[in-house]
């Protein structure tokens, strides 16, 4: 249930009723939909001494 609930409070997926009886139905990506944020990146490297010198943490 709860990756139901997801999927449907994004727009990027949409449900699509299957074509049997019953209650089934398939979920697809959208692609009319307009994409979201964009995924998050990490650092190239953890520098932690120019990042601790940025904040001004090296004596």
């Amino acid at each position: 249930n709860s990756i139901r609930h997801n999927l449907s409070l994004h727009s990027r997926f949409m449900r699509i009723q299957n074509e049997g009886t019953g209650k089934s139905s398939w979920w697809v990506i959208n692609p009319d939909a307009k994409p979201g944020k964009t995924p998050r990146r990490r650092a190239g490297s953890m520098e932690t001494k120019s990042y601790e010198k940025k904040r001004g943490r090296i004596k």
